[in-house]
């Protein structure tokens, strides 16, 4: 069967490297991404995604090093203990320079930390390392990320898959969810088979959150096999029939 056509979210996840790698891998030649959304964790393995980098490179990046050794302390630890330059450079070894080098279109989940309503917002074009930096800057703990005089910090925050904010940028079109959760009751998925004719607009699909933590990945390539086992178990499910049920993706 031909892959379906879609757009790829990629929830945020703290830490959950694993997660992201392990759904990559799984969804790699199943289904088709013409673009990708991300937040925090999931901010950094889309923008992987969108640059043409495989699954196994993905997983050989985010399972490279410690969280830890990307910490700097801030210049301003009033704003948040942990800077983000040591992030940035990394990021800038791995990705392209901007947006618009990329091999598809990405966005990636903020908020403005000025703004008092909060609200989800997706980047979309210039410096792309800083960008993700941005998304990945978890309050109180890292210092926000100051892009075209405007202090961004990690979507996450206030909306872990910023699926409205896609619907807005990308009207009409379908997309592949993966959400980090606790919960796996196999209460999710479209109310059809994802043949890409169907009404839904979402397919859900949940991984399970990593146990790392900034000063270990833990069994990270074990995470990854059981993230992907776990992906391709629910894209089975949806081939074979309408069994699942829609639920909310917040």
């Amino acid at each position: 069967m031909k892959p379906p056509s879609c757009d790829l979210i990629l929830s945020s996840g703290f830490l959950c490297f694993s997660s992201h790698a392990g759904a990559a891998a799984a969804l790699e030649g199943r289904v088709k991404p013409e673009a990708y959304v991300g937040t925090s964790s999931g901010a950094i393995a889309a923008a992987m995604l969108a640059a043409g980098l495989s699954s196994a490179e993905i997983r050989r990046e985010l399972g490279a090093q410690r969280p830890v050794k990307l910490f700097r302390p801030s210049v301003r630890p009033w704003s948040g203990p942990v800077g983000t330059r040591a992030l940035v450079r990394r990021l800038r070894d791995i990705l392209p320079a901007t947006f618009a080098e990329l091999d598809s279109p990405l966005a990636v989940g903020v908020y403005d930390v000025d703004d008092r309503t909060r609200s989800p917002l997706l980047l979309t074009n210039g410096d792309l390392p800083l960008a993700v930096a941005a998304s990945c800057a978890v309050p109180f703990i890292f210092q926000p990320v100051q892009i075209g005089g405007r202090r961004f910090a990690d979507g996450g925050r206030v909306d872990r898959t910023c699926v409205e904010a896609w619907r807005r940028w990308r009207p009409g079109r379908k997309a592949v969810v993966e959400l980090v959760s606790k919960r796996d009751d196999g209460e999710y998925g479209p109310r059809d088979g994802f043949d890409g004719e169907s009404s839904f607009d979402l397919l859900e699909l949940r991984t399970a959150r990593a146990n790392a933590s900034f000063f270990s990945l833990g069994d990270f390539d074990g995470e990854v096999e059981r993230a992907r086992a776990a992906v391709g178990a629910q894209l089975d499910a949806v081939q074979r029939g309408p069994q699942w049920v829609e639920v909310e993706v917040r």
